[in-house]
């Protein structure tokens, strides 16, 4: 929080802090809908950064949003590939994979 409170537009502490929210438990301080809010606003500041771009992919598909959760994933897939960052890239495609299977039936 201090470090958002001296640099607001800092997107490593952005991210940190809303990935960080998406993984706590409620019981915890844990807020999907702040951790995205901060995620997006990482990815406002630098559209290229993927480790905010996997986790809003991962809080998409966790709160149902398919069809953005896919187009997010495609965007980190593309940029992974322009970077040749390989493990981002695998991430991306996995992540794909498992939301081409997702039917949104429980």
């Amino acid at each position: 929080d201090r470090t958002l409170e001296l640099a607001p537009d800092f997107s490593d502490a952005l991210a940190g802090k809303g990935a960080l929210l998406l993984n706590l438990p409620r019981l915890l301080g844990g807020d999907a809908a702040e951790g995205e809010r901060l995620l997006r606003r990482a990815l406002e500041i630098d559209a290229d950064y993927l480790t905010p771009r996997l986790a809003l992919v991962d809080a998409l598909r966790a709160r149902g949003a398919r069809d953005e959760a896919r187009m997010e994933a495609a965007r980190a897939l593309a940029i992974a590939e322009r970077k040749g960052s390989d493990e981002s890239a695998s991430a991306a495609r996995e992540a794909l994979a498992v939301l081409g299977h997702d039917s949104g039936a429980p």
